[in-house]
């Protein structure tokens, strides 16, 4: 599978939702698309396309995507991620709140990294409230979206667990980490992870 992961800056929610329900129409009609979620708070968004294949996304980008950029248009500043699935557990069902950890890690420490993933997801799958996971990488890049229930499933996490990871890891092949975590919009959900 292969994702397309974007971040947007400065969104003013109700014109970035509009716009996103038809990017997700287009990626839909475009075929091999396997599941879609979006997520907003405070003028900062994500969305994530998970594609079939490689070719899959492809074939959308070289035949729909310019006809959904001008019917859609775009709201805020963004920057788009290519990455390769290298694991997904769960679903959307079930899922309202969507926490992201992406990190940029040097090119010597990718295996470091992965080793140290396993040992989070250990912990994470085993947290009341957790619905579903997805880690992406690309070059330099690693992604780790996790799904739960609610947010105060998400909130229990970060108190209980998180510390008691971070005393079992030391994240130094991490060069740079940005999180994101918000409410699930269900109007930009699509499918499922699995």
């Amino acid at each position: 599978m292969r994702l397309k992961h974007i971040t947007f800056q400065e969104t003013d929610r109700e014109p970035w939702i509009a716009s996103q329900r038809q990017w997700l129409a287009a990626s839909i009609a475009a075929g091999g698309l396997h599941g879609a979620f979006g997520a907003e708070h405070g003028g900062q968004a994500r969305v994530v396309f998970l594609w079939e294949s490689d070719e899959a996304l492809r074939g959308f980008m070289e035949h729909d995507h310019d006809r959904a950029l001008a019917e859609a248009g775009t709201v805020g500043r963004y920057a788009a991620l290519y990455l390769d699935v290298l694991e997904q557990e769960g679903s959307f069902v079930g899922a309202t709140y969507v926490a992201e950890s992406l990190a940029w890690v040097r090119d010597d420490g990718i295996d470091d990294w992965l080793v140290e993933r396993k040992i989070w997801a250990e912990a994470t799958r085993a947290c009341d409230g957790f619905v579903g996971s997805l880690v992406a990488r690309g070059r330099h890049a690693c992604l780790v979206t996790t799904l739960w229930r609610d947010r105060a499933a998400h909130e229990r996490y970060l108190h209980d667990v998180v510390p008691q990871i971070r005393m079992k890891t030391d994240e130094g092949s991490t060069v740079r980490l940005v999180r994101f975590e918000a409410e699930l919009l269900p109007m930009l959900t699509h499918g499922a992870i699995v």
